[in-house]
């Protein structure tokens, strides 16, 4: 049975660990790519797969499904926890924001 469950993903767009379709680090994993991940949350919850574009900041960018789906992505960034002075956005806030919408 699947079970409805928030999802929030933030990684960079040089993220080399996590595959990504729109830059093409999905080609070579068998892993699934973090937008048919986001798909599958989507509709895991009942929520269309087509998402809100909001840009952060200038170099952070999220891609809103729904408050209970949303996938933050930083410009150039990689694997790491996004500084403020990098991604222009207090990760921590925008994390504490998304659990208290659900």
């Amino acid at each position: 049975k699947k079970i409805k469950t928030a999802f929030l993903q933030i990684n960079g767009s040089k993220d080399d660990v996590v595959p990504m379709e729109f830059m093409g680090t999905n080609k070579n994993t068998p892993n699934p790519s973090m937008e048919k991940v986001l798909a599958y949350y989507a509709e895991i919850n009942g929520i269309s797969s087509e998402y809100e574009t909001l840009q952060l900041s200038d170099v952070t960018t999220l891609r809103n499904y729904s408050s209970k789906v949303q996938w933050v992505i930083i410009k150039d960034g990689h694997h790491n926890w996004p500084s403020t002075q990098f991604a222009k956005i207090d990760t921590n806030s925008l994390i504490l924001d998304f659990f208290d919408q659900l």
